[in-house]
């Protein structure tokens, strides 16, 4: 699967957002405080997994204190996000996740596939599979401080280059064994 583009409706600090586009091989959000980076890469992270690690966290801390905080505090529309994705084939698909209120304010939320009612391993994306594709604002100080090869290691994964990786930690092998 590669993400195309995405589109967070009310989501945390987004009110009705256009497509973002995401098609590349790498993507850098970057900007001052409060432009969004943290709400785009939690819109992205509650897509596919249903949760965000820091909502895990506060519900952990107290469910009745950070109920609610997926929602823009500003709008009443309904909290969804949108990602088109090109699966393996090529088909493009628009994949939603959207925000359920319930009894006594009790939140889960409905997944879509291109519009209809669908689980998300309807087309073989599997969260449990799927790795965290995003390095966010709290991880990259863990990144930036290893060693400088476990970061290229790192980065060459995230961009499918783990048979160059190979290649060159072999040369390296065969260079100190001179």
């Amino acid at each position: 699967m590669k993400l195309v583009s995405i589109k967070p409706s009310n989501f945390r600090g987004f009110g009705s957002a256009d497509w973002i586009d995401l098609d590349c091989q790498l993507v850098t959000i970057f900007g001052p405080n409060g432009f969004g980076k943290t709400s785009m890469a939690e819109a992205l992270e509650w897509l596919l997994y249903g949760e965000t690690k820091r909502r895990r966290r506060g519900d952990n801390y107290s469910k009745l204190e950070y109920r609610g905080t997926y929602a823009n505090v500003h709008t009443n529309a309904p909290v969804e996000v949108s990602a088109k994705i090109r699966l393996a084939d090529g088909t493009v698909r628009v994949i939603t996740r959207r925000l359920v209120v319930g009894s006594r304010t009790i939140e889960s939320s409905e997944t879509f596939i291109d519009g209809h009612p669908a689980d998300f391993r309807d087309i073989g994306l599997v969260a449990d599979e799927a790795y965290y594709p995003i390095i966010v604002q709290h991880g990259l100080q863990d990144f930036i401080h290893t060693p400088p090869k476990q970061r290229r290691n790192a980065i060459s994964a995230a961009l499918g280059l783990e048979a160059l990786v190979s290649f060159k930690d072999a040369l390296d092998r065969v260079s100190m064994g001179n």
